[in-house]
């Protein structure tokens, strides 16, 4: 899920989507398209207006044959021959 559908090619107007997020609040979702982050595709992604954050769902976005690999400061999608960060979180103490 994005924030905005600037992130996306081949934006399309869907059937609304309702989605709940953390505190329980519903948003409301009418596009989707596709994400290209690197050598990764990401397709039916859904434009949420509203969100705090770009959202992925490790279960439900995971392109074939790419495998996610989480340490304690970041994700990563890798393959046998390609290796892609998804994100880096700094902690501030």
């Amino acid at each position: 899920m994005v924030t905005s559908s600037a992130l996306l090619s081949d934006v399309k107007q869907i059937t609304p989507v309702s989605v709940k997020i953390g505190d329980g609040t519903k948003l409301l979702s009418r596009s989707s398209g596709s994400l290209i982050l690197g050598p990764i595709m990401f397709t039916n992604v859904l434009v949420v207006p509203g969100l705090q954050a770009n959202l992925l769902s490790v279960s439900q976005q995971t392109p074939s044959p790419f495998i996610w690999r989480f340490s304690r400061y970041s994700a990563s999608l890798f393959n046998d021959s390609q290796y892609f960060e998804i994100g880096i979180t700094v902690w501030a103490t």
